[in-house]
Formats: C-alpha cells, sequence, structure tokens
C-alpha cells in the first residue's frame, strides 16, 4: 500500500510570497547586472574582434560569453521561481535540461575544436 497521491495540483503561491519571490528576484538581478554587462562587452568584441585595435575576430568565443551571459540572467528568474515557490519538479527538469543543452552547444564546439588542435599539434 503506497501513500501516493496523483493528479493533485499543487497549491498556488500566496501573494506574500510572490511578492517575496519577485524582491529575491530584482535584487539577484542587481547583483547579476554588472558582470553581464561586462561579459555582454566582452561578446561584442569577441564578434567585431576591435577593441583598442581590430584583430580576428572569434565567434565562438562570443557565443561562449553570450551562453555565459544566459545563464547568468537565467539565476534571477530561477531563484525568484524558487522563492515564490512557482517552480515545480517537471519545471526544474525543463529548466536544468535547457541550461544543459545551452551550455553543451556553446563549450562542445570550442572543446571539440582545441581538442582536435592539441591532437594536430602533437601528432
Amino acid at each position: 500500500m503506497t501513500n501516493d497521491v496523483q493528479r493533485v495540483p499543487a497549491p498556488r503561491a500566496s501573494g506574500k510570497r510572490r511578492l517575496a519571490g519577485l524582491a529575491v528576484g530584482l535584487g539577484v538581478l542587481a547583483l547579476v547586472a554588472v558582470p553581464v554587462g561586462f561579459i555582454g562587452f566582452a561578446a561584442l568584441i569577441s564578434f567585431s574582434g576591435c577593441f583598442i585595435e581590430c584583430s580576428e575576430p572569434e565567434p565562438m568565443v562570443g557565443v561562449l560569453y553570450v551562453a555565459i551571459a544566459l545563464l547568468l540572467l537565467a539565476v534571477p528568474l530561477v531563484a525568484g521561481l524558487v522563492t515564490a515557490r512557482v517552480l515545480t519538479a517537471p519545471g526544474w527538469r525543463i529548466a536544468l535540461t535547457i541550461a544543459a543543452l545551452i551550455v553543451g552547444l556553446s563549450l562542445g564546439g570550442r572543446i571539440f575544436n582545441g581538442a582536435g588542435q592539441w591532437l594536430f599539434r602533437n601528432a
């Protein structure tokens, strides 16, 4: 005999909890805003190749910076949802899957490209 109850809707978050989630999300956004700005600037430099002097653009590095910025921008949203207790178990699975895909797509080409260059250099 099990005590599992299925298909019961989760209780809705109260108004105070929603306001607390909003406050936490805005607070974390304030903490993350400056690093995201610097990372966005680094991405712009990587895509164009120009800062003080122009050099060869590196779009893969720019994609990596953009992926890091997106992950940093997701932190306030997740913090607010967790505080408001809105994010359920399926929501966590979806959020973690999307985060893993973003990290995998952004780092995958860079890692494989670097490994290929290392193999050919040492061969």
